[in-house]
């Protein structure tokens, strides 16, 4: 079945769930159906030597098989589960598939087939990921507006770049309206969103990790108080494939991920699910449970250590007040004790501000230097300049962007050079950073 024919068969069976659901959704499905690019909406999650879970948006009562070929001896690879994941009043939904005995080196193509026509609906390129590789290349994104017309550049400018994991830290979809928000809501935009943008169309796939910040949260500026919080948390993890998978991947409270790989421990924080509740007499940001999650982990755990969230750390206090210093500079501070205790020194990467910058932090906060990279935005409303920032401000960049980090040296080696990427993959600044 060809892609506007597909489109075209899956838009009939929109019309008719929304028209017995009573709810309003056909303008959505009607631009749904115009916006899509050739292809379905896919995307690699997790992948590791020899596994790799993928998400794909279907309509809802599509019926698929899926498999991986193995391009390079034939040998055909069925799922080790599929989990199907659904909005009751949406025509689409999302597919989580995991795929396992994969091989690195070798060259992948992941088939989807309409199995009523036992035609291809779509067929992708893969491969899996070396995570004890010295040379490790990751790019790091926040701030996703699919409307903004920026996006096709800076996402053809991510394509180049061609990294061996992509990390989104929030807003990767602008999931609420000025007077419109709710797990219905959120469902609908990931699905237009991922239609939206390139990346999930790409032929060649990347594997994605990813947290969120407000907006796919699923309000502006929303915390822990947030009414629809655990069904919008269900709503994000299904469209992602980051399922825990033995000490490689571990899910923590809320939103929290732990990602061990290439030496380097990469914690992905949820700052919002917490956010605003009270954390022994103080407001919280990260709260209680997520901190001791992180330490307990950091207490046997060696080697550099990022951590993410979606917001900054630092500063932003008299203009934004978007940082966890100006939302709960108390916790912050026992957090940062906490770091300071670790096994490993860290560094720490935040978003949502729409400008990008790389500060250096004083060694009375950690007791070593540090940095703080912000990554920010890839395709929405830009800045006029950096926010309020009370640490050493070395580069900075206020349009679309994103950050590559590239490794360099022995597999110990802690040294980062650090490269900020706008449209047409110019270069707005680098420099090298030890992290360790």
């Amino acid at each position: 079945m060809k892609r506007r024919d597909f489109l075209k068969a899956a838009g009939a069976l929109a019309a008719t769930e929304i028209l017995l659901a009573t709810i309003p959704y056909n303008a959505f499905a009607n631009n749904l159906l115009k916006v899509q690019a050739s292809g379905l909406n896919i995307l690699q999650g997790l992948t590791t030597e020899t596994t790799t879970q993928i998400t794909v948006d279907l309509a809802k009562q599509l019926k698929v098989e899926y498999t991986i070929v193995d391009r390079d001896t034939g040998r055909i690879f069925q799922p080790q589960w599929i989990r199907n994941n659904m909005n009751a009043k949406s025509p689409w939904r999302v597919d989580r598939i995991f795929f396992s005995q994969l091989e690195l080196g070798h060259n992948y193509q992941l088939n989807v087939k309409d199995t009523a026509s036992n035609k291809n609906l779509d067929e992708r390129f893969l491969t899996t990921v070396d995570l004890n590789k010295e040379n490790a290349k990751i790019a790091v994104m926040s701030c996703m507006k699919d409307s903004a017309s920026a996006r096709v550049k800076i996402w053809a400018s991510a394509l180049a770049a061609n990294a061996d994991y992509y990390f989104f830290i929030g807003d990767t979809v602008y999931g609420d309206t000025l007077f419109s928000h709710g797990p219905d809501k959120l469902w609908s935009r990931f699905i237009e969103t991922r239609s939206n943008i390139s990346l999930y169309q790409w032929k060649n796939l990347k594997p994605v990790i990813a947290t969120w910040d407000d907006h796919d949260f699923g309000k502006n500026n929303e915390d822990g108080n947030y009414k629809h919080k655990d069904s919008t948390l269900k709503i994000f993890k299904a469209f992602y494939g980051q399922e825990s998978q033995g000490s490689i991947l571990s899910e923590g409270p809320g939103n929290a991920t732990y990602f061990r790989a290439f030496n380097q421990n990469f914690f992905f924080l949820d700052s919002r699910y917490f956010r605003g509740l009270p954390h022994q007499n103080i407001s919280g940001f990260l709260g209680a449970q997520q901190m001791a999650w992180a330490s307990q982990i950091m207490s046997t755990a060696n080697g550099p250590t990022w951590i993410m969230e979606g917001s900054p750390f630092f500063g932003r206090v008299n203009k934004s007040k978007t940082s966890y210093q100006a939302a709960a500079p108390q916790e912050l501070d026992l957090f940062l004790k906490e770091v300071s205790r670790w096994n490993a020194p860290a560094v720490f990467m935040g978003g949502d501000v729409h400008y990008s910058e790389v500060s250096r932090l004083n060694k009375n906060i950690l007791g070593y230097e540090s940095y703080e990279f912000i990554s920010s935005c890839m395709h929405s409303s830009t800045k006029s300049g950096y926010y309020d920032n009370p640490n050493q401000h070395i580069q900075g960049y206020l349009k679309e962007n994103f950050l590559v980090f590239e490794k360099t040296g022995r597999v110990s080696d802690a040294s980062w050079k650090v490269s900020c990427i706008g449209t047409d993959s110019k270069l707005q600044f680098n420099g090298l950073y030890n992290v360790g």
